[in-house]
């Protein structure tokens, strides 16, 4: 098949699978992320809030992007803009320090990971798969504690 021609198609199913998604689902999750990034930083003033709207837009847009790139990474396996915002939403619970606010490859790796956790694409080999069973030990301890809130 020449290049031209898958190129042409990848284009098709991409457009006709974004035409079926919400891309504002994970664009809202970057922005509450960008907003943890920056109020756990500082506290905001009336006079800062108008500076830090700014900064929270352009963070957002920054971790938007890099959510989007794994995007297609997932879709074959199952996953959707809908998984991609409730990884965020859990970085965002349980990894945000502010000295991050300026890195983004903390956010594109641990993505990558929390992505790879959900939607896995190769074949593992028992070693890996123990390591698994701890993974998902440790989620029904959390999911337990979580439940006796």
């Amino acid at each position: 098949m020449e290049i031209q021609t898958l190129k042409s198609r990848i284009y098709v199913i991409w457009t006709l699978i974004y035409n079926y998604m919400d891309p504002n689902i994970i664009y809202t999750a970057c922005f509450e992320l960008a907003s943890t990034l920056i109020s756990k930083k500082k506290m905001l003033t009336i006079d800062r809030v108008e500076g830090s709207l700014t900064e929270q837009a352009e963070i957002a847009n920054e971790l938007n992007s890099i959510a989007l790139e794994h995007l297609w990474g997932i879709i074959d396996n199952g996953g959707n803009e809908k998984l991609i915002a409730r990884a965020i939403n859990y970085i965002n619970f349980v990894h945000v320090i502010p000295p991050l606010k300026d890195n983004y490859s903390w956010f594109d790796e641990m993505l990558r990971t929390l992505l790879e956790l959900s939607c896995p694409n190769i074949i593992l080999d028992n070693q890996i798969i123990e390591f698994l069973d701890d993974i998902e030990n440790g989620i029904h301890k959390a999911k337990g504690d979580a439940n006796k809130r």
